[in-house]
């Protein structure tokens, strides 16, 4: 009977399933087998076939062997160019940097905005920016042993690295927000199986003498044709460029130290006759120079088409001709 009251009293102290079990110091049983207490909560008494234990987690068998562990994941992960530490610092350098040559933002939707605001606008807006540096020497030295072709590098390609592009840049060579890794170096170079998925674009990587802003620049940036991914030229008008200067303290002294060129334009030449701008905006191109010219020509052309020809002004050519010289007085109004 003592036996039986002395059990029912430490039976009470232990709940069953549970992770709580009050710890005895030292205990025997002289008419029992022996009792163990160890990590998980284990106690058992064979002659009453009592027992407490903590679950274990059972580990699952396959499906799990192909994902990725945390460390590897994060490897894998690529961040957007306006989220990446690195960019993020040299697009607010590059846009302190114009605003403190011209006096005012590059944008309209900057004013008001935070400097930490400025990555993501930029990002997204109409304009569309590029910054170019000059490659460190050191870096894709190619083996003397690769074959000739290879050793073909493009001029634009060994001599200067596309720091960061935003979406509209990204349009301006064909490719989608999401293809960044195929034009911005930094990604290219790592994640590229073929320099053929590389798009190459031939811009300056320093400004000449003392200049430092220029807003009249025109450069073709891609040659079209000759087996390359692209049929026309694309050339970028009236663009702005600046020098990104960047404060550094050199022998005790603040320094000025130029760390690339950025680029900024509003719309791009594809071919000779269309005029593209971001957002798949698409017009034909002409020529501002000799406008009011062009107004008399194409007037001309009109009168040929209704008095010679005999057209109406239902006529599908007419209706065309007359659009175009209604753009062309437009222009001129504009100028």
């Amino acid at each position: 009977m003592n036996f039986l009251m002395l059990l029912i009293a430490l039976t009470s102290e232990i709940s069953i399933g549970s992770a709580l079990v009050t710890p005895l110091k030292s205990f025997a049983f002289r008419s029992a087998p022996t009792t163990t207490y160890q990590t998980g909560y284990h106690f058992d008494v064979s002659s009453s076939n009592l027992s407490a234990k903590k679950k274990k987690k059972k580990k699952s068998s396959g499906g799990n062997q192909n994902k990725q562990s945390g460390f590897e994941w994060a490897k894998s992960f690529t961040l957007a160019p306006h989220e990446a530490k690195e960019a993020r610092e040299i697009v607010s350098s590059a846009l302190a940097s114009f605003e403190a040559i011209t006096g005012k933002p590059l944008s309209a939707e900057f004013i008001g905005a935070s400097m930490g605001d400025f990555p993501k606008l930029l990002w997204k807006s109409p304009i569309a920016f590029v910054i170019i540096s000059e490659k460190d020497s050191s870096e894709n030295v190619q083996s003397s042993n690769e074959n000739e072709e290879n050793e073909k590098t493009d001029t634009c390609m060994s001599k200067m690295t596309v720091e960061y592009a935003n979406v509209a840049a990204l349009e301006t060579v064909g490719l989608k927000a999401d293809e960044f890794q195929r034009f911005i170096s930094q990604y290219s170079i790592e994640n590229s199986e073929s320099k053929n998925d590389i798009i190459q674009i031939d811009l300056p990587t320093s400004m000449k003498g003392n200049k430092k802003y220029d807003n009249k620049y025109n450069k073709k940036i891609i040659r079209g044709g000759d087996g390359t991914n692209f049929a026309d030229d694309i050339t970028i008008s009236n663009a702005q460029r600046w020098s990104i200067d960047k404060s550094t303290f050199v022998d005790g002294k603040f320094a000025t130290q130029a760390v690339g060129v950025a680029y900024a334009w509003n719309d791009w030449l594809l071919g000779d006759h269309t005029v593209c701008a971001a957002g798949g905006e698409r017009r034909e191109y002409v020529d501002e120079a000799n406008l009011e010219e062009q107004v008399a020509g194409q007037a001309a052309y009109i009168r040929k088409l209704k008095e010679v020809d005999g057209l109406t002004n239902k006529d599908p050519k007419v209706a065309d001709a007359v659009e175009k010289l209604l753009r062309l007085k437009a222009l001129v109004d504009d100028n």
